[in-house]
């Protein structure tokens, strides 16, 4: 079956039951929609988002976005997405324009707004990019494209015409796509923010943690949870700057698992599995949290 600008699929996926201990069987609807059937003034980094979501679920569940790292695709994240749609929730991995990586582009910068501009361009548009291709606005796109193509999903509790809902929105993100859910949610207070391995916004002038990291947030910092992997190059500026942040520290998971041989490819080996190791599944409820309740689903 196809949809515009992408596939729909879906596929039976294994849920364990907490309170009997028994698995079942469940379908995970599955959308891959390409920015620009969305929004066709969106040309650059045109590779599919990612929708999963329970076709027989409520119509009215918080969404989760998610933001991939620097190059990554949304699919790459798709154990962590399935995961969140077994809480209870819908799922969207987002594409976006992540290149060239912000910290590569400022950590050696003599301007110390670097990051700040930089994050404050691909968000929200407020440089030289067009509202239309930053993430506020491919998020917006897509979400109205999905309503309309499906109107009795539910999409609209989202979104309006004009506007993100976001105190229905959890933004979720992976090392650059962490430090972009974590700039978001510092101007629009969202339902909740959960970051992994980012961001590591260092700044080699003035060997600190980026300022934009300490101003005040939109969102209050109980709704802030993070994780990071004890073994991860960056570990020391990511902690700082979860620190500069606000998180609480009991809503800051330190990761320790080793990764299988086959991702030991990059330069380094624990960056990415906060996202992508099953092991983490428990961690993973924490930190998103349950929207399941024994008597149906808690829209609070």
């Amino acid at each position: 079956m196809k949809s515009e600008g992408g596939r729909t699929s879906s596929r039976r996926d294994r849920a364990v039951d907490e309170k009997t201990g028994t698995t079942s069987q469940r379908y995970v609807q599955r959308y891959r929609v390409r920015p620009s059937a969305a929004d066709a003034e969106i040309h650059e980094a045109d590779f599919p988002h990612y929708i999963l979501f329970d076709p027989n679920g409520p119509k009215a569940p918080g969404l989760v976005v998610f933001l991939p790292g620097t190059g990554g695709k949304p699919t790459q994240a798709d154990i962590l997405l399935k995961s969140v749609v077994h809480l209870g929730y819908r799922a969207i991995g987002l594409s976006y324009s992540s290149l060239p990586a912000v910290v590569d582009l400022c950590r050696d910068s003599p301007d110390e707004g670097c990051y700040d501009n930089i994050r404050g361009d691909r968000a929200f548009g407020w440089g030289g990019t067009s509202s239309s291709d930053a993430i506020v606005g491919r998020l917006l796109s897509l979400l109205v494209h999905l309503h309309r193509r499906y109107p009795l999903e539910g999409w609209d509790f989202y979104c309006t015409k004009r506007e993100v809902l976001w105190k229905n929105i959890i933004l979720s993100g992976l090392s650059q796509g962490a430090g972009m859910a974590a700039y978001i949610a510092k101007h629009r207070r969202v339902k909740r923010v959960v970051l992994f391995s980012g961001p590591a916004d260092f700044v080699e002038k003035t060997k600190s943690v980026a300022k934009w990291t300490a101003g005040e947030s939109a969102t209050p910092n109980a709704r802030w949870y993070a994780a990071v992997h004890r073994r991860e190059n960056r570990y020391s500026d990511i902690m700082d700057a979860y620190r500069s942040l606000k998180i609480p520290s009991g809503h800051i998971a330190l990761l320790d698992l080793t990764p299988p041989p086959r991702d030991g490819a990059t330069r380094d080996r624990f960056h990415t599995t906060t996202t992508r190791l099953e092991g983490y599944l428990d961690v993973w409820k924490t930190m998103f949290g349950s929207q399941i309740r024994r008597d149906g689903v808690d829209l609070r």
